[in-house]
C-alpha cells in the first residue's frame, strides 16, 4: 500500500505550517451596538462596524465594497462607534 502521507508531506508548501496569528483573525467585539444592527470586529490594527444582515465578516467582500450596508472603518472602537452613531443606523 503507497504511503499517501509522506506524498502528502511533499506536496505541503512550507508556508503551509504557519498558524494564522490574531492579527488575521476577525475578532468580534461587539454584537448589535446599542440595538443597531452593527457588529464591531476588529481584524489586525483596524475595526470595523459591520451590519448584521451582510452575513460573516468577509474582508474581501469589504476591500471590493460589494457590501450593500455602510461599513464603518476606524482606528479605535471608539472611532466605530462614533460613525455609527452620527449615521443614525438601525
Amino acid at each position: 500500500m503507497p504511503d499517501f502521507r509522506s506524498e502528502m508531506e511533499q506536496r505541503r508548501s512550507p508556508t503551509s505550517d504557519r498558524r494564522a496569528s490574531s492579527e488575521e483573525i476577525p475578532s468580534l467585539l461587539v454584537g448589535g451596538h446599542r440595538n443597531t444592527r452593527y457588529n464591531i470586529i476588529k481584524l489586525g490594527s483596524k475595526y470595523y462596524g459591520v451590519h448584521q444582515e451582510e452575513g460573516a465578516f468577509d474582508i474581501a467582500k469589504i476591500n471590493a465594497r460589494r457590501n450593500t450596508k455602510p461599513v464603518y472603518i476606524g482606528e479605535s472602537l471608539e472611532e466605530v462607534t462614533r460613525k455609527i452613531e452620527a449615521a443614525g443606523r438601525p
